[in-house]
């Protein structure tokens, strides 16, 4: 565990190609050819960083939405709220998220990774909508579409809080997607 905290901290500070053995085994006190043995190519270790960044936003998206009541719009507003604590609680692994959409955007494995990580995170609004037309909350007349526009809006939202200083504070980039889903999206549904 030391050896992926190191590397997620030493990624996000220095990239993947500033990041070496040597700094790894100084911050982490282990040695270097013992890093070295278990993770043979600097890639093999920043691919299951990336892993453990996601966990730990998956964890805490779905660990807001245990807390939350089981109605659709609940789910749905615990599982932005999880993501926006991601943001708040784990700073330092919102830089090397930065350095992983880098890295998506130039093919290879970590775009395959990512892809699967978006459409996860589609699939799981798309139910939460179904379940909330199901319900009479909504009536939206295209699950598909409105959870696609509510996980890039998040994504960007996501993006924002990362990346500006003093623009939007990140609660007030969770309560303007608050708005967006649940005031214009989900609502305009049912006039669509």
């Amino acid at each position: 565990m030391r050896i992926i905290e190191a590397a997620i901290k030493s990624f996000a500070k220095n990239g993947l190609e500033k990041t070496t053995y040597t700094l790894l085994a100084r911050e982490c006190k282990i040695s270097r050819p013992l890093i070295h043995h278990y993770f043979p190519e600097m890639t093999d270790l920043f691919a299951l960083a990336a892993r453990y960044v996601r966990q730990t936003l998956l964890q805490c998206a779905v660990s807001a939405m245990k807390k939350a009541s089981g109605e659709p719009d609940a789910q749905l507003r615990a599982y932005i709220r999880g993501c926006f604590n991601w943001i708040r609680d784990y700073q330092e692994q919102n830089s090397f998220w930065l350095l992983y959409f880098y890295q998506a955007s130039l093919k290879g494995a970590a775009r395959e990774e990512n892809t699967a990580l978006v459409k996860a995170g589609h699939e799981r609004i798309q139910n939460l909508i179904n379940e909330g037309n199901e319900a009479g909350l909504w009536n939206s007349k295209s699950p598909v579409e409105d959870s696609k526009t509510i996980q890039v809006a998040l994504t960007g939202a996501l993006v924002s809080c990362m990346t500006e200083d003093g623009f939007l504070t990140t609660n007030r980039s969770e309560s303007l997607m608050m708005n967006l889903v649940f005031r214009d999206i989900l609502t305009a549904s049912r006039t669509r």
